[in-house]
């Protein structure tokens, strides 16, 4: 397995799209990390809500403080 980091940083339009073509040409079996680079926008919302949204079987949203290795096994 593949995991790919996508950062982000005030535009999650552009990461929304780096993750769309990356599903749309991706074979692979891999896991993504977002990372936000402290957005000063509503980045964290909109890539929040997409992911909700759009890919409910596969999203678990870390918050910084919380206890990642149960959540991202």
């Amino acid at each position: 397995m593949v995991a790919i980091i996508i950062l982000n940083y005030n535009n999650p339009t552009i990461t929304l799209k780096c993750f769309e073509s990356i599903e749309q040409f991706n074979t692979a079996p891999c896991k993504y990390i977002f990372v936000d680079n402290a957005s000063t926008d509503d980045s964290v919302s909109v890539l929040d809500s997409y992911f909700r949204k759009n890919e409910k079987s596969r999203y678990v949203k870390y918050v910084e403080g919380d206890a990642a290795t149960e959540k991202l096994q």
